[in-house]
């Protein structure tokens, strides 16, 4: 399951589980929402909603206990001038006799 945190326009965050991306779409859950989007570069839609709104920065998830801790904390980051990571990392997979770790 892949996490990142998007910065849109007028400092719209939105920090989303499952995300997946195929031919220009990102796809996820938004956390800070409870609600499922779709993203290009140009627009965020729901099933009820469509904004048209740019893409600025994304990163995957940093430090953090709740979705408003792990904003900031991507805020912070980006305020920094911390380069954007738009690709999604794979989870690691576990051969059976690999030891997974706790």
């Amino acid at each position: 399951m892949s996490y990142k945190v998007f910065l849109f326009e007028n400092d719209h965050w939105l920090y989303c589980s499952d995300v997946t991306y195929k031919d220009g779409v990102y796809h996820g859950w938004v956390i800070n929402g409870n609600w499922e989007m779709w993203a290009t570069d140009t627009t965020v839609k729901s099933r009820q909603h469509t904004h048209e709104t740019k893409i600025v920065w994304a990163c995957d998830p940093g430090k953090g206990f709740d979705y408003n801790d792990i904003i900031n904390d991507a805020r912070e980051r980006y305020e920094a001038g911390e380069p954007a990571d738009f690709e999604l990392k794979p989870e690691p997979v576990y051969e059976n006799d690999d030891e997974v770790p706790f």
